[in-house]
């Protein structure tokens, strides 16, 4: 094996393909990434695969002298190259020889202006296959732009806790022309909905389906799309297998890129939204977030543990009165922090709702819209936060019960 590439060109392939090599491989060939030089194509592909997650990117900035295939130890190829700026690198895969007879083993030679690398490789059978291909698949096509506003939603609901498995993922429903992305972890929600455009011919299987993979996964997804720059015509597309053992696979660009699929029951999280509420409360997000963050930061200094996770919010409005007062504050005696903004509600309020200020925290900072609307039944009812303004997302919070401070 023998190619030509820039430096540059394949340091951001090995960072990517990087993403699906574990920390710590239960097997050596697990911690390596699979180099395949195509002399016809002229292209080279690099591999990386912890058995859960794998992906693949194609190289056409490259020049191949000889077809051939080896695998290299990820961490030392990606340091090594990493440390070298505005290079041409010459590679090579040669078989060892000793006293003229040939080993079996081969070294990969990295050569660049004044200097060069030798690592010894491992064969490239045994690098495990990845299950790109599946008998038994649908495809969907979702503008790029829209998957990656959509994963940036809504990831941040998912759960890091190993116990909870199902919830780590991030629950992907379609019905009919309508997709949505669904997190939660078990107290807090965030979904968001994106509209199909019209397919000529659908599968039946493809028209109604539920899939959950990792969000750790398809956050790592997302990135790779985001670091393409993706035009407005640019797509993400999704293979979806139907058997026991299937997962998705996503076309991004250059990028291939597979992840195994969550078992379990997912929650239906369409149950637990509230259909109507008595209070629509339109909030500035300018004004909001930094009224959060005082109050988030000061709260944590606390030496309450159950007062260094809530934030109460206090409505103020007299009878038809315009506008309705909002006190941000925390929920401390022994550190008192509060901000006020102007609101405007849709009906008459005075209310105090506790709520998890991490998790508020974390929802404001998703918003990307000039107003949100906060939705209220009582303050011990379920809330939801809606973004106005064309994005059709949802994040739900359970407020918080205390019944000594409020």
């Amino acid at each position: 094996m023998k190619f030509t590439v820039e430096q540059s060109v394949l340091k951001s392939a090995i960072a990517s393909v990087s993403s699906a090599i574990p920390e710590r491989p239960t097997h050596p060939i697990l911690g390596c990434i699979a180099f395949k030089a195509d002399k016809e194509a002229n292209t080279v592909s690099l591999s990386g695969f912890d058995l859960t997650y794998g992906v693949q990117v194609t190289l056409s900035d490259v020049t191949v002298e000889e077809s051939g295939a080896a695998c290299l130890q990820a961490k030392i190829t990606s340091t090594m190259i990493s440390k070298l700026t505005d290079e041409t690198l010459k590679f090579s895969v040669e078989e060892v020889t000793r006293g003229g007879e040939e080993l079996d083993t081969s070294l990969a030679e990295i050569k660049w202006s004044n200097g060069s690398l030798s690592v010894s490789v491992f064969p490239i059978t045994e690098f495990p296959d990845i299950p790109y291909e599946d008998k038994d698949t649908f495809t969907l096509e979702i503008p790029t732009r829209n998957f990656i506003k959509a994963i940036a939603q809504i990831s941040f609901a998912a759960s890091s806790d190993e116990t909870k498995q199902i919830l780590q993922g991030i629950a992907i429903d379609r019905d009919g022309h309508s997709l949505s992305f669904t997190a939660t972890n078990g107290h807090f929600l965030a979904t968001t909905k994106l509209v199909l455009t019209a397919e000529a011919e659908i599968p039946e299987a493809a028209l109604k389906f539920r899939v959950v993979p990792k969000a750790e996964y398809l956050d790592k997804i997302q990135k790779i799309a985001t670091s393409l720059k993706p035009k407005e015509d640019d797509v993400v597309t999704l293979m979806i297998g139907n058997t026991e053992r299937s997962g998705i696979v996503f076309t991004v660009g250059s990028y291939t890129i597979y992840t195994r699929l969550l078992e379990g029951g997912y929650p239906q999280w369409q149950q637990l939204i509230p259909q109507s509420f008595n209070y629509q409360i339109v909030i500035d997000t300018l004004a909001f977030k930094p009224a959060i963050d005082i109050v988030l930061s000061a709260a944590e200094s606390s030496i309450q543990s159950n007062a260094s996770k809530t934030a109460v919010l206090d409505f103020v409005q007299e009878e038809g009165g315009d506008p309705a007062i909002l006190t941000v504050e925390t929920l401390s005696k022994e550190v008192d922090a509060k901000q006020s903004l102007s609101v405007e509600s849709y009906q008459t309020i005075n209310m105090r709702l506790a709520l998890n200020c991490r998790y508020l925290m974390a929802a404001a900072k998703v918003i990307r819209t000039d107003t949100f609307q906060l939705n209220i039944n009582m303050a011990t009812n379920p809330v939801t936060i809606n973004p106005i303004g064309g994005e059709k997302t949802t994040i739900l919070l359970m407020p918080v019960h205390i019944r000594e401070e409020i």
